[in-house]
């Protein structure tokens, strides 16, 4: 605790300057330490003070950055799923490649999202691994029902 007792000393002293802090947002009101159920006990202050002052650990922008490029994987699988559905017979060779290339970003997704996972304390949900084939299936499903209506 001694790393974050440091860090919170730091912040503290930073805002309250001269002393007076009547004029700071909350000033004279209870911490509400409760609004995270995931969080563990003993490490809601801290987060709490963080968030308060947009300091993030590394795994929490780690875990966005995973977010974003999860969101960017389903959504160019799904763009070459509805080319090809569309396509003629010679974009066979190009939904092959891009399939092939997906899988391979989409196992260099889960081999980050697994190191991501090893980084995180106790208590806090893991990243699922992603799992190519399904994704694709799905969005070649998609695909094809939107190009029938």
């Amino acid at each position: 605790m001694g790393r974050w007792q440091r860090k919170v000393d730091q912040l503290v002293g930073s805002v309250i300057g001269d002393g007076d802090v009547s004029h700071l947002p909350g000033a004279g009101k209870r911490l509400d330490l409760g609004d995270n159920a995931n969080t563990p006990d003993e490490w809601r202050m801290a987060f709490k003070i963080m968030r308060e002052n947009e300091v993030a650990p590394a795994w929490i922008t780690a875990g966005k950055a995973l977010e974003t490029r999860e969101a960017q994987l389903r959504s160019e699988i799904a763009r070459e799923a509805t080319r090809f559905v569309h396509a003629q017979s010679p974009a066979q060779a190009r939904w092959l490649r891009a399939v092939s290339e997906f899988q391979a970003s989409v196992a260099r997704y889960n081999s980050d999202a697994l190191r991501h996972n090893l980084k995180l304390p106790p208590g806090i949900p893991h990243w699922p691994a992603l799992k190519a084939e399904a994704l694709v299936e799905a969005a070649l499903r998609k695909a094809r029902s939107r190009s029938a209506t």
